[in-house]
């Protein structure tokens, strides 16, 4: 079976982010970064690093003070930025952002609250989320109940939102951010307050719409859980990449054990083991798609 083709969806250059005047900081140094279809990439460091600034910039809600986001134009084949666009506009272009604070209607019922957001769409695009969905749906309340039962969430389909457990509320907001078959989607924190099941429903939902073409950017402190979730991890020191590479390569850099792993450390080391192929290869570093800057 051929590979996949990978079209590009994103692209950062050079991000800075400065705040203050007399004594300024810069949480963001100088990040480059690019996000392909149909990939999940983890951005991880620790406090203060910088990725939830450059998240926040990825996704609208903070302006750079420097450097340049594109966005990939698979019509037209270019790139066009979207470097001061606010949340809103990026959203017309297909990049959702799934914020860590609650954002469910409350006062509505779980369906309410996934069938609100299909009536207020056009009815093409409707029809295209479906299809990529499921070939079989026909109307949104058929999209609407596969949702729902893919998240575990139908039985209590006609209680009001406020009733949810946090866990059932966090998998209805991320089951409604896959209403639209956005490109990309940006999610801060989507495991807050999901318990194991929950967790593992939504990994199951996440890969399912990494092979329909979707790419998904993740920060969340489940370390462990989105390294088993992401195809490629990004590692923030100091406002800069410091590393970039596959979950089994990023979990055996050092610095990265130090300053983010810890004690997870051993355990990681066994979850992530070197790929047989690489060990018969008897790989080097140089030979790794590992990508250390120093």
């Amino acid at each position: 079976m051929a590979e996949k083709t990978q079209v590009p969806v994103i692209r950062a250059e050079n991000l800075v982010k400065r705040f203050g005047f007399f004594r300024p900081i810069t949480p963001v140094d100088g990040v480059s970064l690019q996000i392909n279809s149909g990939e999940i990439v983890a951005l991880l460091g620790g406090n203060g690093a910088g990725k939830s600034t450059t998240f926040d910039m990825l996704s609208g809600l903070t302006r750079p003070s420097g450097g340049n986001i594109y966005q990939y134009d698979v019509e037209k084949g270019g790139w066009f930025t979207i470097t001061n666009d606010p949340l809103y506009k990026r959203a017309k272009h297909g990049i959702c952002y799934l914020p860590q604070k609650p954002s469910v209607f409350a006062s509505l019922t779980t369906r309410q609250n996934l069938l609100g957001i299909m009536e207020i769409m056009e009815n093409r695009d409707l029809q295209k989320s479906m299809s990529a969905y499921d070939e079989t749906l026909k109307t949104r309340e058929d999209f609407c109940d596969a949702l729902l039962h893919r998240f575990d969430l139908y039985k209590r389909r006609d209680e009001k939102v406020s009733k949810l457990s946090g866990g059932e509320k966090r998998r209805l907001e991320i089951a409604r951010s896959f209403i639209r078959k956005p490109r990309l989607i940006l999610m801060d924190e989507p495991y807050a307050a999901v318990d194991i099941a929950g967790i593992e429903l939504c990994g199951e939902m996440f890969r399912r719409v990494r092979d329909m073409g979707v790419s998904i950017l993740i920060i969340d402190h489940r370390v462990d859980e989105i390294l088993k979730l992401c195809d490629r991890a990004i590692f923030l020191d100091s406002g800069k990449i410091y590393a970039e590479g596959k979950p089994w390569e990023i979990v055996r850099i050092t610095k990265i054990q130090d300053k983010l792993l810890r004690d997870q450390t051993p355990r990681l080391l066994d979850m992530f083991p070197i790929p047989e192929e690489v060990r018969q290869q008897q790989v080097t570093k140089s030979s790794t798609s590992v990508r250390v800057d120093v």
